[in-house]
């Protein structure tokens, strides 16, 4: 359980540098930073927006990616 936990751990860090280089910091950290503020604040409803317009604005740019 240990080395597979570790090799997919290795595979899941290799492909999030990856997606780092492709896609770039700004619009991940404005967003998480959006999210911890609605949760700072105690407003569970615009964190949930938050974290689904990050969702989906990253599905989308993982989907552009693919048709480059």
């Amino acid at each position: 359980m240990v080395k597979v936990y570790e090799i997919l751990m290795d595979l899941l860090s290799y492909h999030q540098k990856s997606l780092y280089k492709s896609l770039g910091p700004l619009g991940g950290i404005r967003e998480h930073k959006l999210i911890l503020d609605a949760l700072k604040n105690r407003n569970s409803e615009l964190a949930a927006i938050f974290i689904r317009r990050h969702i989906e604005r990253t599905i989308r740019d993982l989907k552009s990616l693919n048709n480059d």
